[in-house]
């Protein structure tokens, strides 16, 4: 048994989740799918540069602060290496 809202595993007998006050499912939970379910849901832009050392320490600094982001080229052929979007 397992809650469909927030994943938590019950023992038989349980009906409800204690905390979400809902039924739960039978079974064990699905495995959580793999990356964020919304990759573009509340991004910004946090560096635009053409800087390879620059990119490098805002990567390692938001790695560092556990913020999960990630990187892309620039969006004009041969214009630099990147962006940084947490």
């Amino acid at each position: 048994m397992y809650c469909p809202q927030c994943r938590v595993e019950y023992r038989a007998g349980f009906t409800e989740c204690s905390d979400c006050r809902v039924p739960l499912s039978a079974g064990t939970p699905p495995p959580e799918p793999a990356g964020p379910s919304t990759p573009l849901l509340g991004l910004v832009v946090v560096l635009e540069t053409n800087d390879r050392l620059q990119l490098a320490l805002a990567k390692g600094l938001l790695e560092d602060a556990g913020i999960p982001f990630f990187a892309r080229p620039n969006r004009h052929a041969n214009s630099g290496f990147g962006s940084v979007s947490p």
